[in-house]
């Protein structure tokens, strides 16, 4: 008899998986970045992006509970598009987001160094040391648990909204002008950053199926969750810029703000809280993508040496593989001097790739059911609107794109042969 998934998701367990999942450390630093983008009129993009998040959140929400399974995104692409490109976007998403890792690690290095007033020498080092711990804990199997995370998520939360309570009086009207430095470029440059801050909104419908009823409650705690981030992005950016806080140099602005108010043991706790919340982020990727490691070299599309796990079931040599790039990108990084920007546009670039397949394939599927279809359009359309603005990121998820297209087109054409070779043969005589 076949096992089935444990019912036991309501709507507030929905609603907490989904701040979980799309509340990270983005929005410790974005806001500044954004703000460098496109000034004060960044808030434009925050709110397009919002409700870009409430359109992604409907529409992935929609498909888990039409057709409630563990699958992924990339099994969704697959299931209308065929293999091809669903093994394309594994690609993508596996060899690009240790960019991001690139990005995740200077967040969490940062904020260690505000917390405790170490000078920017260290920063290289606690990126380093992160990850290496991070590589650990998975490789040991110790991984954060659910509701460990879940209340480091709602402590950022109520962080978050302390912040803007606090800052609202701070701010001036002076503060948005000049509103458009960059004009509408800056806005578009500002959108595909902030675009980090709203990934996730996928990763809820693979739990469809432990949800007690997916239709109500699934898309319930989907709106929910989706005006929640939005209504706490913008708000949180709105201060920050009315704020002048933006003229910190550095990239933990929350942290400088809670030792202006709080002093030593507020700049503390802030920076050590959302080092944490960084640190649980950063193992949950890591743990997501050796398991997308492990499923790749399972299917060929990786070499079959990654296709193991130890007997805990734990695929260590992906984990391994995984902290081998993250190490080769901040290496990188550290070398070239090149900016933190480019860092976040990479795995970026690589996300809307995936959530623009992903809509067309879920509209398709959702046949019948308009609002859902529309979301679903309108999600591809925006984040189609906002590729042309990741100029300078192209080149590496371009070639990912290429050499991933050769070896599927290799791999396809040595199937080829040695299915059709035999039939081929003539005959002896």
């Amino acid at each position: 008899m076949e096992q089935a998934f444990k019912k036991s998701l309501g709507f507030y367990q929905g609603l907490a998986l989904y701040l979980a999942a799309v509340l990270g450390t983005g929005i410790l630093v974005i806001p500044l970045i954004a703000w460098n983008e496109g000034g004060p009129a960044s808030l434009i993009a925050w709110l397009v992006l919002g409700v870009l998040g409430l359109a992604l959140a409907w529409t992935f929400a929609s498909v888990g509970a039409q057709e409630p399974n563990a699958a992924g995104v990339q099994s969704i692409i697959g299931r209308v598009f065929g293999h091809k490109l669903e093994a394309l976007t594994r690609y993508l998403i596996f060899f690009s987001v240790p960019a991001g890792a690139v990005a995740a690690g200077h967040i969490l290095a940062h904020h260690l160094c505000s917390a405790f007033l170490l000078p920017p020498i260290y920063i290289p080092v606690l990126a380093y040391g992160c990850w290496v711990l991070v590589t650990l804990a998975n490789y040991y199997g110790i991984q954060i648990s659910a509701n460990l995370q879940l209340g480091l998520s709602a402590v950022l939360v109520l962080l978050l909204i302390f912040f803007v309570l606090v800052a609202a009086p701070k701010v001036q009207l002076q503060n948005f002008s000049p509103f458009l430095p960059n004009g509408i470029k800056g806005i578009g440059r500002s959108a595909i950053i902030i675009f980090w801050s709203f990934l996730g909104w996928e990763a809820i419908a693979h739990l469809a199926e432990e949800f007690k009823d997916p239709k109500r409650d699934m898309l319930r705690a989907a709106v929910v969750a989706a005006i929640i981030v939005g209504v706490l992005y913008f708000a949180v950016s709105f201060v920050l810029i009315g704020s002048g806080s933006p003229n910190f140099a550095q990239l933990a602005p929350l942290v400088e703000f809670a030792s202006a108010r709080f002093g030593q043991v507020g700049r503390i706790f802030v920076g050590v809280i959302a080092s944490i919340v960084c640190f649980g982020t950063m193992n949950a990727y890591m743990a997501g993508l050796s398991r997308l490691g492990y499923s790749m070299a399972k299917d060929g599309d990786l070499p079959k040496f990654f296709a193991e796990l130890d007997k805990d079931g734990t695929p260590q040599k992906s984990i391994l593989l995984q902290f081998f790039l993250n190490c080769v990108a901040l290496t990188y990084q550290f070398a070239f001097k090149t900016e933190l920007k480019v860092f976040f546009l990479i795995p970026n670039l690589s996300f809307l790739v995936l959530y623009i397949l992903g809509c067309l394939a879920s509209a398709h599927l959702l046949k019948g059911r308009k609002l859902a279809v529309f979301s679903a359009y309108f999600s591809a359309l925006v984040c189609m609107a906002m590729v042309p603005f990741a100029s300078g990121a192209w080149a590496i998820p371009t070639l990912i794109a290429l050499v991933a297209s050769i070896k599927l087109l290799c791999s396809e054409l040595l199937s080829g042969k040695r299915l059709s070779g035999p039939k081929n043969k003539t005959p002896p005589l």
